[in-house]
């Protein structure tokens, strides 16, 4: 008799669960369209060569509201792309261009591996061989694989010689970060999306 009390219980409170991370998700993506509607707002509102930093500041917020740690991460991510692409470009030595290049792939891609695959690793050899005692608790990045690949192709294509080194800082990090872009989607490669930024006055 005590158990056919118990399993309605457990399946109300299953119900409440599914409940609550649906709200929870809802409250989630109101947030987000406000965010986004209240940057549009401000940045039709400024004049045209201050829309970018409109668009900066609101990027680095969304990526920072989660913890200081994350928007380091995409800071970090962007000085690394920023200096391997300047190297790249200063230099004629095809050996040091590739040398440049592989930092920039190693250091970026190992930070990728290291959020996203480190907790399955660790789960497998606890699975295997008992080791290690504790899985380590690593919250993916939001947006990592998007500004990872992004700053990438960015990399990858002054390293070809298919776009020009951007000596503008800022520029670059707005490429990298551009949180409405993270949302929605895909990921564009430096010249296509640099190109159809300056084509609306985004960057200029």
């Amino acid at each position: 008799m005590l158990q056919t009390n118990i399993l309605p219980c457990k399946k109300r409170q299953g119900k409440l669960d599914w409940l609550s991370t649906k709200m929870i998700s809802y409250g989630k993506e109101r947030n987000i369209m406000v965010f986004f509607s209240l940057t549009m707002a401000v940045y039709l509102f400024v004049p045209g060569r201050k829309r970018n930093l409109v668009l900066l500041i609101a990027s680095l917020i969304f990526y920072g509201w989660g913890g200081p740690m994350y928007l380091l991460l995409l800071l970090t991510q962007t000085v690394v792309s920023y200096l391997c692409a300047l190297q790249i470009a200063h230099t004629r030595n095809p050996k040091k261009k590739k040398f440049w290049l592989i930092v920039e792939c190693t250091a970026l891609l190992g930070l990728l591996a290291y959020f996203k695959y480190t907790p399955l690793i660790a789960r497998t050899m606890q699975f295997l061989s008992g080791f290690p005692e504790f899985i380590p608790d690593i919250i993916l990045p939001i947006g990592i694989s998007f500004y990872t690949f992004q700053l990438l192709s960015y990399v990858i294509d002054v390293y070809w010689g298919k776009v020009e080194v951007q000596r503008k800082f800022s520029n670059l990090l707005l490429y990298s970060s551009l949180f409405h872009q993270c949302i929605a989607g895909p990921i564009v490669r430096y010249q296509t999306g640099f190109n159809s930024w300056i084509n609306k006055a985004i960057l200029k």
